[in-house]
This record gives structure tokens, sequence and C-alpha cells, in this order.
């Protein structure tokens, strides 16, 4: 079995320490964008749940999917995921517009350290022997939904993250949402 950190919470912090004094070795999994910027494209959804209303919500998909059926699919948080829409299409055309309608002042409730930051990124390298860094992909997007050549670029975007800003050249992928 191998122990792995999608994403990488903060919380998870606490749990590197102790497997590290345990001599386990564990794997984290950044994901380019999350790491750079705090928050990624799920974190986003969640804001649009909870700030903008069902009817803006589906305004929203039916400009960009026109044929969708939206009583066959449920709550935005997992038809946002779904195969059967381009990840890179619900994210730049739906989930990016919803959330920056979103005020600033409620967009800023979303926690300041989610995540670790690539700085942080960097100390963990370099603090933990058992450490191994996994590519987790650029944008987090449901690959199941992209075409082979997306998904070469999205992983090798992550690669050249993980190479030329943290200094590691991944060996493992960890599939988002954990199927391809």
């Amino acid at each position: 079995f191998s122990i792995t950190f999608d994403d990488v919470s903060h919380s998870a912090n606490r749990a590197f320490v102790w497997l590290q004094e345990k001599k386990i070795p564990f794997a984290i999994c950044p994901c380019k964008e999350i790491t750079l910027n705090n928050m990624g494209w799920r974190d986003q959804v969640y804001f649009i749940e909870k700030y903008i209303s069902q009817e803006q919500i589906y305004n929203q998909l039916r400009l960009i999917f026109p044929g969708i059926d939206l009583l066959d699919s449920g709550v935005f948080y997992s038809l946002s995921k779904s195969i059967k829409y381009d990840s890179y299409q619900m994210i730049n055309d739906v989930v990016d517009p919803l959330f920056r309608a979103i005020p600033l002042d409620l967009r800023n409730k979303f926690p300041k350290e989610n995540y670790i930051s690539l700085k942080e990124l960097l100390g963990l390298k370099e603090k933990l022997s058992g450490l191994t860094i996994v590519n987790h992909s650029a944008k987090h997007a449901n690959l199941s939904s992209l075409t082979g050549y997306q998904v070469k670029l999205d992983v090798e975007e992550c690669q050249s993250f993980l190479r030329d800003e943290v200094g590691v050249v991944s060996s493992y992928f960890a599939v988002p949402f954990g199927g391809f």
C-alpha cells in the first residue's frame, strides 16, 4: 500500500510529522494551480453553490452546454465534475465566471492558508526524508472528460512546474478524481 495526500491541505501537516517520526514513507500530490493559488476550481464550486442562485448557475450551464438536462444531472457539485462535459470548458466557461460574480468580500472568506504554498512545498521537500512528491496535474480537471492531447499537456505542465519550481522529476502520477 501507499499513503498519499492529494492537493496537500494544511491539515495534513500533523500527519507528515507523525509519518516521519515512524519512518513511514508517504507521498504528497500537489496540483500546480492549487499550490500556487491556495484554491482549486472545486473550492470555487463550493462557493458558487453557497453564494450564487440555482437559477443563475443553471442559466450559465445552459449557455455553455445547451443540451444539458439539468433534471437528470443532480446538483452543480456533481455535475461540474461529470465526465459528460469537457472539464476545461466547465472550469473556464462556467465555474470561473460564476465565481467572479461572487462579491469579493464573500470570496475573501476562503481560508488564507488552506493548502500548502510553493514555499511550504519546498520546505517539506528539504525537511521530510520519507517524502515522495507526485505529479497531480496542473488544473485538477477530470481527465476522463478530456482528449488524450489535453491530458498530455496538463500532466506535462505539472511536471514542468515540479521540475522547475520544486526541483523534482516525478516518476508517478496521481489521477484527479481517480478515473481515466
